[in-house]
C-alpha cells in the first residue's frame, strides 16, 4: 500500500493518457478496416507515432518513480507524437468526413464515420491529458 500512496498525480493522468491513447489506437485500426476508409489503409506515420506515444507514457509511469533526466523528457517526446498522429490522423480522413456528410450520407457509411470520430477524440483527449499530466510528478518525494 506505501507505494501507492508514494505516487503523485501524473500517475494517474499519465495512465488515463495511455488508456485513451490506446483507445484511439484501437479505434483507429477499426476505422482503417471499414468498407469506406479501406482503400486508404493504415498510415504507418499515425500507426508509429501512436505506439511511440504509449509506449513514452508507459515508460514514464516506469522511470518516473526515480528522478533521472530522461523521465523528463519522456511526455514532451509523448505528447509531440501524440499530436502529429493527431494532425496526420485528421489531414487523412478530413475529405472523406466531408463527403460522407454532404453527398454520401447512407448508414453504413455514417457507421463508418463513427469509428474515425471515436479515434479523433480519443486522440484528442490523450493530447489533452498528456498536457496536464507534464505539470504533475510522478513519484512523491
Amino acid at each position: 500500500m506505501s507505494f501507492l500512496k508514494k505516487q503523485g498525480a501524473g500517475t494517474y493522468l499519465t495512465a488515463l493518457t495511455a488508456i485513451a491513447s490506446v483507445v484511439g489506437f484501437a479505434f483507429y485500426m477499426v476505422n482503417c478496416g471499414t468498407n469506406y476508409f479501406k482503400s486508404q489503409g493504415t498510415n504507418p506515420i499515425v500507426t508509429a507515432c501512436i505506439l511511440v506515444s504509449i509506449a513514452t507514457q508507459v515508460l514514464y509511469l516506469i522511470m518516473g518513480q526515480k528522478d533521472t533526466p530522461v523521465a523528463d523528457v519522456m511526455p514532451v517526446i509523448s505528447g509531440v507524437t501524440i499530436t502529429v498522429a493527431l494532425a496526420y490522423f485528421i489531414q487523412a480522413r478530413v475529405n472523406g468526413i466531408a463527403a460522407i456528410m454532404t453527398f454520401t450520407n447512407n448508414a453504413q457509411n455514417m457507421k463508418d464515420l463513427s469509428s474515425a470520430i471515436v479515434a479523433i477524440a480519443a486522440l484528442a483527449i490523450a493530447m489533452i491529458l498528456n498536457m496536464v499530466a507534464s505539470f504533475f510528478a510522478v513519484h512523491k518525494d
